[in-house]
């Protein structure tokens, strides 16, 4: 190969060389902290479909919506803890399942149409430790697993105003 065809294949390689070195250099690099008081995640006309924002109250909420727009999942802080719910597509106005952390500790309800806990796992609303409870239809204790106020488990069934229970010795 001749030299001067040496020289603009080396002069080509250099300029495309030197060219990529200034694309890469130009590049803006990723920041280290994105702030903004809310995200958005849209679809593809532009319906809000996920939030992250921080609320009138100064609580991070974090919100989904379906294809059908209606809030899925909602998460939310707050002062004593914070909650997680699930909504289902039929069940708008109130979450099917819910976990709430409190400052005396958590709940986890699994909920009716009507909003009513029909299965609850939580602390004892009298610090004696967990409960467990299963309700009936009208949202009253059918199946109630506990401690009693000394400190030992008990076990209670009721159906109406007859119920029966069952604690072991200390």
């Amino acid at each position: 190969m001749p030299s001067f065809e040496r020289c603009v294949c080396a002069a080509l390689v250099s300029a495309s060389l030197a060219f990529a070195a200034g694309q890469a250099a130009s590049r803006p690099s990723a920041p280290e902290t994105v702030r903004a008081r809310a995200f958005e995640l849209v679809d593809a006309e532009g319906h809000v479909l996920g939030e992250w924002r921080v609320d009138a109250g100064g609580n991070a909420i974090f919100a989904m919506r379906n294809s059908a727009k209606d809030v899925a999942v909602f998460a939310s802080t707050s002062s004593p803890g914070g909650a997680l719910r699930l909504y289902s597509s039929d069940q708008k106005e109130q979450p099917g399942v819910e976990w709430v952390a409190a400052s005396l500790g958590g709940d986890c309800s699994i909920k009716n149409r009507a909003g009513q806990a029909v299965f609850r796992v939580s602390t004892s609303p009298r610090d004696l430790g967990g409960e467990l409870v299963v309700n009936d239809a009208a949202g009253l204790p059918s199946i109630l697993l506990t401690r009693s106020p000394a400190g030992v488990g008990q076990v209670s069934a009721q159906r109406g105003n007859a119920g029966v229970w069952a604690s072991p010795d200390k």
